[in-house]
């Protein structure tokens, strides 16, 4: 008769494989719906106006120098039959959330737990990581280069390389906007890394609002690198102002390819 610590063994080894398969489908729906994929979408106003009046003819601005803040938190991941079906494909395949989609989540984790310097530093590593993945199955005969030689600023990859790949639909390249907001986030991370703190800056650390730039900008390229990769539903997740800079929300037959 087997010993009691023989059978939590067994019982251990037994659902070891379930408890990775559920994993693996949280991952993939966390990737595929993105249900929470912020910590909230955060709306400030400098305060509202009101007026006043003695006679109720003739009224005074009466200004308010309050702030006042609204967070908005997202809902959970709602499965449609639809929904159902894709995630169904992506598990058959064998797919599982990229790398650079995970880290990027960790960096939402440090962007939540207030580590902002963390957060952006974990946001630019995301796309570097997303990139790499993406050229070597892109164009495999760059696995040894991208692999072991130095790779060059990830700002120059994304506006210089990329659009010389096939697999990069042109029509659909990443944004002024989302370029620039890399290329400082790229700076503040080597910065942060290389030469750590200067308390004589202007500012010396990253507030919630520069991470949450940075995380929105490294999400955003990530979404692009999965719609290059023939998945179009990606674009569903990109940012509005990214969405808008594409045509994406008022030409959704641009989303044919």
């Amino acid at each position: 008769m087997a010993k009691p610590e023989q059978i939590v063994e067994i019982c251990r080894d037994a659902l070891s494989p379930l408890r990775d398969a559920t994993m693996r489908v949280i991952e993939l729906v966390r990737w595929r719906l993105d249900p929470d994929t912020w910590s909230g979408d955060s709306i400030k106003g400098e305060g509202s106006v009101q007026s006043w009046s003695s006679d109720g003819m003739n009224w005074s601005s009466l200004g308010d120098t309050s702030d006042h803040n609204l967070v908005l938190v997202p809902s959970g991941a709602r499965l449609s039959e639809e929904s159902e079906i894709a995630l169904n494909d992506l598990a058959r395949s064998g797919a599982r959330e990229p790398l650079g989609r995970e880290i990027w989540h960790t960096g939402l984790g440090a962007h939540k737990g207030s580590d902002y310097r963390t957060s952006i530093i974990l946001a630019v590593s995301s796309v570097e990581i997303g990139l790499k993945q993406f050229i070597i199955g892109a164009a495999p005969e760059t696995e040894w280069l991208v692999t072991n030689a130095p790779s060059p600023p990830i700002f120059n990859i994304i506006t210089e390389y990329l659009p010389e790949l096939a697999a990069v639909d042109k029509a659909h390249l990443p944004s002024k906007d989302l370029t620039d907001t890399i290329r400082k986030a790229v700076k503040r991370r080597n910065d942060f890394v290389h030469v750590g703190i200067k308390p004589k800056e202007k500012k010396p650390l990253p507030d919630r609002d520069e991470s949450l730039k940075d995380l929105g900008a490294a999400s955003d390229m990530l979404w692009l690198l999965d719609y290059y990769q023939g998945h179009d539903w990606a674009l569903e997740n990109l940012g509005w102002a990214e969405r808008q800079s594409l045509d994406y929300w008022f030409a959704p037959w641009k989303r044919a390819r």
